[in-house]
């Protein structure tokens, strides 16, 4: 199954090496393959700690996260939990 979704980074430094890491150790709890998609059209390998923070997603930037697999929909909603909930660092 796939499935995408809209996020927003809020974070003020944008994606970080911290917010990676958290980005990271939720894709990488899910079997399905995760990218992340900026708005020049750059898509990201989301278990990659180093390809997230290459990524370019200053504060503000809107994001467009792709999950294909088994478990896509319980990823998405997942990984949408991160940039709602987790506080920078």
């Amino acid at each position: 199954m796939k499935c995408t979704a809209q996020v927003t980074v809020r974070w003020g430094r944008g994606i970080h090496l911290g917010s990676s890491a958290a980005i990271s150790e939720i894709a990488k709890k899910f079997n399905c393959s995760t990218s992340i998609e900026n708005r020049y059209g750059r898509i990201t390998n989301a278990k990659s700690v180093l390809s997230l923070t290459a990524l370019v997603a200053p504060k503000g930037s809107e994001l467009t996260i792709h999950c294909d697999g088994e478990d896509a929909e319980e990823a998405i909603q997942a990984l949408k939990r991160v940039f709602v909930e987790r506080e920078e660092t």
